[in-house]
Parts: structure tokens; sequence; C-alpha cells
């Protein structure tokens, strides 16, 4: 993969300004770091790849995976970091995938009520989605991003050339990400990974920075309008409440979770009226297009059970994203029976 044209998309939020930088490459990262002392924060694969261009500082490590993601890392990094003498004149800067740009920023919002931070992701679904918009959460007990703060990072830098050492599974995460935004917001942008899946899923330069751009400009426009997610932010969730509970169930990577909860999302929309039997299978045509899982052996009521615990539930209800059609979501509130009766049913016609 070659280098391509930098473009920038900035979000404007109560928590900070964050510039997004696509198309650019980690020679540049110097450019962007304030003067001072800086903490890195990466993972111990990341680091082996890429810690000779990484800038001096003082360089924290995490094992990779998920299983770093919980106040105990936490607690060790914020440590380690107060052991150093870091005060809040360093500059904090993570470099890895999304459980890295979570934890830093996570760390940042918190670490002596606030240093400034940015990030260096390296993983596709980072540079689409979990490093962008200012959301940093860890995980209690295995259930997702229970606890968070919001922050906006000062830069997230985008080297589209760090996605050449990415795993065939890594892809598959970003993928997922990436249809997600197309299924909730731009039909045109939907089209394109739909026409150009080939050519896309090859590694194709021009067409791959313009899936990063698009998903950047998507989810920018979407924290624009909505940082706090008080409204349409919550979009960004679509095939998360399913996908969160999948993930600690069936113990799948975060992209397989979320792919399976975007089929069961759109099959919940259908028997709400909302889609057509047509676009549902839109839906699932385009997940497989792209490598990621459609049906699953799974247990409705376990499912179920594990939904109720998410974030978006509020006394006997539960907000959930559906489809009014492929390029447009919305949420909706529904009563727990009712969603109960709607997963069941779902999980039965989708999964089985």
């Amino acid at each position: 993969m070659g280098p391509t044209a930098m473009n920038e998309f900035v979000v404007r939020g109560q928590t900070g300004v964050s510039r997004i930088l696509t198309g650019i490459t980690f020679e540049k990262l110097p450019e962007y770091l304030p003067k001072g002392n800086v903490v890195i924060i990466s993972d111990t694969r990341v680091a082996g790849l890429y810690g000779s261009r990484f800038p001096e500082g003082l360089l924290l490590t995490v094992k990779p995976g998920e299983k770093s993601k919980n106040l105990q890392t936490v607690s060790r990094l914020s440590a380690k970091m107060m052991e150093a003498g870091v005060d809040r004149s360093w500059f904090l800067l993570g470099i890895g995938g999304g459980v890295v740009t979570d934890l830093a920023g996570f760390v940042a919002a918190t670490y002596m009520r606030g240093i400034s931070c940015g990030f260096v992701p390296t993983t596709l679904l980072a540079q689409v989605d979990a490093a962008i918009g200012g959301k940093n959460g860890v995980n209690l007990k295995r259930y997702k991003n229970m606890i968070g703060t919001i922050k906006q990072p000062c830069f997230v830098l985008c080297d589209p050339l760090v996605l050449n050492t990415l795993a065939a599974e890594e892809w598959k995460n970003g993928w997922a990400e990436v249809i997600k935004h197309g299924l909730i917001a731009d039909s045109n942008y939907l089209d394109m990974l739909h026409r150009e899946g080939n050519r896309i899923r090859t590694g194709d330069p021009e067409l791959l920075t313009r899936v990063i751009e698009g998903s950047v400009r998507i989810k920018t426009d979407i924290v624009n309008r909505d940082e706090s997610e008080t409204g349409i932010r919550s979009v960004l969730n679509f095939g998360h409440t399913a996908g969160h509970a999948l993930e600690k169930m069936l113990r799948i990577p975060h992209g397989m979770a979320v792919s399976l909860g975007m089929v069961l999302a759109a099959g919940i929309s259908r028997f709400l009226g909302l889609i057509r039997e047509e676009d549902a299978g839109y839906v699932t045509e385009l997940l497989q297009d792209y490598g990621l899982p459609v049906r699953k052996k799974i247990n409705a009521g376990e499912l179920f059970r594990a939904m109720v615990t998410d974030k978006k539930k509020k006394d006997n209800h539960l907000k959930f994203i559906v489809l009014e059609k492929p390029g447009r979501a919305k949420p909706v509130e529904i009563p727990l029976p009712k969603l109960g009766e709607l997963v069941n049913g779902a999980v039965k016609e989708c999964f089985v």
C-alpha cells in the first residue's frame, strides 16, 4: 500500500477540539506533539513492531487484547506515571488499536483530573471508529465499556501504512464498523462498499483511503451534533447492544460480535415493520461479502438477559437502534417484555 494524500476532519466538543488526520504517515507525528514531556501508552505487540518510530518519552505497555481493558490496568498505568513524576504539563500519547486508545483516553481523562492526549491508531477498527469521538471506556466483569469518560484527544493520526501488518481477523473487526457507518448514515457510501468490495478488501490504496475517510466523515459529523450521546450519537450503537452481549457470551472478537448484532438488529427492524425482507437480506449479504459471520447458534434467553445490562436500559425500556432503510437508522425505546419477544423471534429466524 502506497502513501495517500492527507485530509483533515475536526470534532468540536465541550471537552475540546480534536483534529482527525487521514492519509498521514507516522513520521509526521513530531509536528503535532506539543513541546515538553510525553508519556506513551501502547501494547507489547505494537511497541515491538513500531517502537523504533515512537517519539522520545516514558513508554508504558499493556498486553494486547480486551483482557487489558479494565480498571486494574488503569490503576497500574496511573501508578507508574505517578512514580515517574508525570504531572499535568505532560502529554499522553496512545499508540495502538482500540483497546490502547480507550485505555489511553481514560487515563488522560482521569489522571490528576485530566491531561492532554493524542492517538496514533494502528488498526482499521481504531482508525475508523474506536479512536474517534472522545468516548473512552473500560470493561467491568466482562461487560463492555461500563465505566467511561468523554474527552476529546487533541489529534488522531491515521497512517494507512501501519495497516499492512494487520492480521485477517483485525481487518474484519474494522469492516464491521465500516459497514455499520454506511448502514446508519450514508446509502451512497454503503453502495460503494458493496460495488467496490473486491478491490477494497484486497487493499486498493485509493479505495481504502476513501473508506477510512468516509467512516471518519460520518462519525465526526454525528459527534459534532451530539458529543455526549444524548440524541443522534446513539445511532453509532447500531448492532452493538446485541454485539456487546454476544462478545461477552461467546468470547469472540468485537467485529464478529457486532456483525451478528447487526443481523439481529436488522431482523428486529423488519419485525417492527420498518424495513423490508430484502433490506434485511442486503445487510446479511454485505456482511458475508466482507467475511463476517451472520449465523451462530445462540440461546435467545441468555442473549436477552445479557442485553438488558446495557447502559442504554432505563427503567423498563431499552434504547435500541433500528434501521429505517439501509443508510438511515434511528433509536427507539422498546419495553423489555416486547424486546424479549423480538430477540427470541429474530434469533429463531436469523440465526437458526
